[in-house]
């Protein structure tokens, strides 16, 4: 067993060893991802959606788990609705559903109101009784014209 004293003379070690062999160690590490890629897909993959799956559930820990009007309950179908509208405008904020996420979190955490959970058929009955409908973001119309070179 080391001492504590020993345990950070060798962490200290390592470090330099590191910081003078830096190119080594990453040109290993890049060979074993090659080496691996199917392996290094899969576990990343499969980590991000164990954590969105655990973010959902804390949200429905907070907003409840089944359908605010009609009370259905099969998270398969479960949507967490902007109760004002402006839902596409909100999601154009973030720059990755694990933020938009963490956002509607923290909405629900502060107990604002600004977010309800709805069956699939629910939500879109609201947005088509409300007139919500959903924008596309068009590229095409903010693009350039380009000018095509004479012959």
């Amino acid at each position: 067993m080391l001492s504590e004293e020993a345990k950070a003379r060798k962490a200290q070690r390592a470090k330099e060893l590191y910081k003078l062999n830096k190119d080594k160690y990453r040109r290993s590490q890049l060979r074993w991802i090659a080496n691996n890629l199917d392996r290094v897909r899969d576990t990343g993959l499969r980590s991000a959606k164990r954590r969105q799956k655990e973010r959902k559930e804390e949200i429905y820990k907070y907003l409840g788990d089944k359908c605010a009007k009609c009370g259905f309950s099969d998270k398969r179908a479960l949507q967490f609705d902007h109760v004002n509208g402006g839902g596409t405008q909100d999601v154009l904020k973030f720059k990755s559903k694990w933020a938009y996420l963490r956002h509607i979190l923290e909405e629900a955490i502060n107990n604002t109101g600004k977010f309800q959970v709805l069956c699939a058929n629910c939500n879109a009955i609201k947005r088509i009784e409300n007139n919500e409908h959903r924008c596309r973001k068009t590229y095409s119309r903010n693009l350039p014209k380009q000018v095509m070179p004479s012959v």
